[in-house]
């Protein structure tokens, strides 16, 4: 029973990322080309690249999962996966929350203030309640991820309140 649904979810997965290839990704404008009265040559990827990256990843994932439980199921493998326990959900269920109060609070903290205290509340969650080392990571991370982002490859970044 198991594997088949296996085989269901690479389906609809794979179904999925195809609509999304072929029919989604496409309506992306080329508007970032045009600027105003110069003429420029771009060297970039376009903003088309990367959920065409992410729709290939999901259907080469998907045709995966298809290939593996059709060969299990060939092979005969006795006994299916097990199926996760409410405590084996909890930490996978706080971090897709904690997560979530990122997302929310992004455009009124912005990635300064909200990084941060996302980075440190998943640390505490999950064990590591060392100060010394909470507080470098989550202020190390947030910086590299400033530098990279706003800094070296120009992607404005959510400021909230600090843009006023």
């Amino acid at each position: 029973m198991t594997r088949h649904l296996n085989s269901k979810i690479g389906l609809f997965f794979l179904a999925f990322a195809v609509i999304f290839i072929l029919f989604i990704v496409p309506t992306i404008g080329d508007d970032w080309r045009e600027t105003a009265g110069v003429d420029v040559e771009f060297f970039t990827v376009g903003p088309r690249f990367f959920p065409y990256l992410s729709a290939g990843i999901m259907a080469l994932l998907s045709v995966l999962l298809i290939i593996d439980t059709n060969l299990q199921t060939r092979s005969g493998a006795k006994g299916s996966p097990s199926v996760p326990t409410a405590e084996q959900l909890k930490p996978v269920l706080v971090f897709m929350a904690i997560g979530g109060a990122y997302i929310l609070t992004l455009p009124f903290l912005g990635v300064l203030i909200a990084t941060p205290l996302c980075l440190m509340a998943c640390f505490w969650y999950f064990d590591l309640r060392k100060w010394r080392w909470i507080l470098p990571l989550a202020f190390g991370i947030t910086a590299a991820i400033y530098l990279c982002f706003e800094k070296l490859m120009m992607v404005p970044l959510p400021m909230g309140f600090l843009e006023m």
